[in-house]
């Protein structure tokens, strides 16, 4: 439902027609993007805040003059999702055919509002917010889909029961540390524990070699670094600690060939087959760079599960984050250690089990 300040309210029920309709794109990696529909630029230094009052913005923002205007606006009374068109933003350019491709508009935030624009003010009568669903292009035409807030009383929430865990590597529920500090002298550090990855040390050397060390005796690290290992399972004395080697749960690299979209060679990558399974990649440079793709396969080949956009070339850049397939033994046990925080339910019984009948 659309809110309104008193300040516009009386100057509509006076009859002062100055009506300018503003939307505001926000995307995941935190690029805002400002339009109007306005015959000229509107730079504002104060928003509406959620309980209808005026706020100073922390420096002046413009709306851009695209002749941009937001059509089918709405929300179902039946709580259907809310819908708005924005094929005139699509039009105008502004949004790249590029970064379209690259999903970097894929579930940005969006802000429909009215204001005066004879003294325009940000979120002054608000229209419609919601999500920027996938955006695609087909036949050289955007397709977007726009998911309103109301959509979110549809969505599942709470937990389900599944045989595989329904953690995040790296989340709250998981506790896997995925970014690993360095290495300090004279620092107490305490042995990792085989239960739960939350609990005990692992570092990098402050020169990394590709390798990061889990703590497997508690005591006080020496006044130098030691010489760290770079064979998987060795061990090195550090003081009153032991480290050992293990595989790195981020790491960098560059494309050595590739004849595809959706695989390349990196002929530096020694981890154990399929480390990187399951995991992230990002390229850091080429022409995808800043694109993010799910690994489906990895050794010296990497393969991802979808192509991107751009060809990749040899030299590109990219960083690759480890894996979980979410399997009890074999990842929360055997890979991460990590078996206290598995949020999988492996042993519930089955539909056949849960309907027997007595001794059948």
């Amino acid at each position: 439902m659309a809110t309104i300040t008193a300040t516009r309210k009386a100057y509509k029920e006076a009859g002062v027609v100055t009506d300018a309709q503003c939307v505001r794109v926000v995307r995941k990696d935190g690029v805002i993007l400002r339009f109007t529909d306005s015959v000229q630029d509107l730079v504002m230094s104060t928003y509406i805040d959620g309980d209808g009052v005026s706020q100073s913005l922390p420096s002046d923002v413009t709306y851009t003059s695209i002749g941009y205007k937001a059509t089918a606006a709405d929300s179902g009374g039946n709580m259907t999702p809310g819908t708005v068109d924005l094929e005139g933003i699509l039009a105008t350019g502004h949004i790249t055919r590029d970064d379209l491709k690259k999903g970097l508009y894929n579930q940005a935030r969006i802000y429909v509002f009215y204001t005066n624009y004879n003294l325009p003010v940000e979120d002054e009568e608000k229209i419609i917010t919601g999500f920027w669903g996938e955006a695609s292009i087909q036949d050289g035409t955007y397709t977007t889909t726009f998911r309103s807030l109301i959509d979110v009383m549809s969505t599942r929430t709470g937990k389900s029961y599944s045989p595989t865990c329904t953690a995040r590597l790296g989340d709250s529920k998981c506790r896997v540390g995925l970014v690993r500090s360095e290495w300090v002298s004279s620092t107490g550090y305490v042995e990792l524990s085989a239960v739960d990855a939350n609990v005990g040390d692992i570092v990098k050397p402050t020169t990394q070699n590709g390798w990061l060390y889990k703590c497997t005796v508690s005591g006080t690290s020496d006044v130098s670094e030691p010489a760290w290992p770079t064979t998987l399972g060795a061990t090195i004395a550090d003081g009153g600690a032991t480290w050992e080697a293990i595989y790195p749960y981020v790491q960098t690299g560059t494309v050595d060939s590739s004849a595809n979209k959706y695989s390349f060679v990196d002929t530096t990558r020694t981890e154990a087959a399929e480390w990187w399974a399951q995991g992230k990649l990002e390229f850091t440079s080429g022409d995808n760079t800043g694109v993010i793709v799910d690994v489906k396969q990895s050794s010296t080949t990497i393969t991802i599960k979808q192509e991107v956009p751009f060809d990749i070339i040899a030299g590109d850049g990219y960083t690759i984050t480890v894996g979980c397939r979410k399997r009890l033994s074999t990842d929360c046990v055997g890979k991460f250690a990590n078996v206290h925080n598995n949020q999988s339910f492996p042993y519930i019984p089955g539909p056949k089990r849960i309907s027997k009948f007595g001794g059948q």
